[in-house]
């Protein structure tokens, strides 16, 4: 007899475990005042933070967002014992979607935190540790797992709107429609600034 196993439908929650609902997946750029600590959901950075093991602490808001991707985040006490630092190492290193770093007022030596899930450990060495990694690592209760967990680049905010128009800066080329239509659309709804748009197209303007 075969046995299916359908990772769609979350499985009842581990001993321990924490569960939290109605998260919000908001991107921001702004700071964040999460209501749990370390944080399990909720607005986040748009760009996520990478899987690794950290030495130093990372920022909520990205570390957040990985967690949307399905990552496992294990927060660990600074002063954790360098043998419990290597464990943490020898797990993270072993498979994708993990991440590690110092947190700053832990209640527990450990937390380990997947989206809307958390456990509080004593050790790095606590089986339980890996029993939370196999159950919620791009589990179901991920909003999207299979996302990717590296790859991620700094991303900054858009600018700040204020009262020179793009029409000063740039010319009358775009009120007046010499300029391709698509560039002029990405200048007004500024994904790109007319101060960038110039930098970089200034030396072809003449051939738009």
């Amino acid at each position: 007899m075969i046995l299916l196993i359908d990772r769609s439908q979350a499985p009842p929650d581990l001993p321990g475990v924490e569960s939290f609902e109605n998260l919000s997946r908001e991107h921001t750029y702004e700071p964040v005042s999460h209501e749990q600590d370390p944080p399990v959901g909720g607005p986040h950075h748009p760009a996520w933070q990478n899987q690794g093991m950290y030495e130093e602490p990372v920022p909520n808001e990205r570390a957040v967002h990985t967690l949307e991707h399905g990552a496992v985040w294990i927060t660990y006490a600074p002063d954790l014992s360098e043998d419990q630092k290597d464990v943490l190492w020898e797990i993270v290193e072993s498979q994708n979607c993990l991440l590690a770093s110092p947190y700053q007022g832990l209640n527990a030596p450990v937390v380990a935190s997947a989206w809307g899930k958390q456990l509080r450990l004593e050790s790095a060495y606590d089986p339980e540790l890996q029993e939370f990694i196999r159950a919620y690592r791009v589990g179901p209760q991920s909003p999207e797992p299979g996302a990717p967990c590296t790859g991620a680049v700094e991303m900054e905010p858009p600018p700040v709107q204020n009262d020179e128009s793009v029409e000063n800066i740039v010319g009358k080329e775009v009120s007046e429609g010499a300029i391709n239509p698509f560039i002029r659309r990405v200048i007004r709804t500024r994904a790109i600034t007319p101060r960038r748009f110039l930098a970089l197209y200034a030396p072809s303007r003449a051939s738009l």
